[in-house]
């Protein structure tokens, strides 16, 4: 008999969470960021002073915010599952709307090159609207299979990429968490 065993995810550390020092670095978006605003709702799933908060441009079709990181010092970590990505959403926009996380390698990625340089792409959906919700990124695929595991600076967040809208995201706590049951 097969059983199949959920990994139990442990979280290790914050990317940014905007009430301690970030561990990445924000670079650029196309639409507006703010970082450090106060929590629109506080709630038990985020009680937060601090959040981000990110107003979609509606005229840029792939809207990103670009991070610039170190954090990742081998990234088949996530496409294996060991490692995993954990955001928290506060949002009006649709339930359903999608949120994609993609590393990439910034000497190789450039805005008119896609694929080149996007080393993996994870993805997650809002269940709730003007509610805080957990989102667990998952594994999505590898768009430039010969971007090295080894070379990811940059951690990228396309709030419903591939629209035109104006929606609003506050976010918070983009975590790392280990997925695979041992210690970090």
């Amino acid at each position: 008999v097969e059983v199949d065993i959920e990994r139990v995810a442990t979280k290790e550390f914050s990317f940014e969470n905007f009430d301690d020092e970030a561990l990445v670095e924000f670079l650029f978006s196309n639409g507006t960021y703010e970082d450090n605003v106060a929590n629109p709702a506080p709630d038990d799933l985020n009680d937060s002073d601090l959040v981000g908060k990110y107003t979609r441009d509606a005229n840029t079709q792939f809207d990103v915010i670009v991070y610039g990181t170190e954090e990742i010092p081998d990234a088949s970590e996530y496409t294996s599952g060991s490692k995993s990505f954990f955001i928290d959403i506060y949002t009006d926009a649709p339930v359903g709307t999608p949120i994609l996380l993609q590393l990439e390698n910034s000497t190789e990625a450039e805005p008119g090159n896609f694929p080149t340089g996007r080393h993996s792409r994870y993805t997650a959906k809002t269940t709730v609207q003007n509610a805080w919700q957990r989102l667990a990124f998952e594994f999505m695929d590898r768009p430039d299979g010969s971007t090295s595991d080894f070379g990811i600076d940059q951690i990228i967040l396309l709030f419903n990429s591939n629209t035109f809208t104006g929606d609003t995201f506050f976010y918070d706590n983009l975590d790392k968490y280990c997925t695979d049951g041992r210690d970090k």
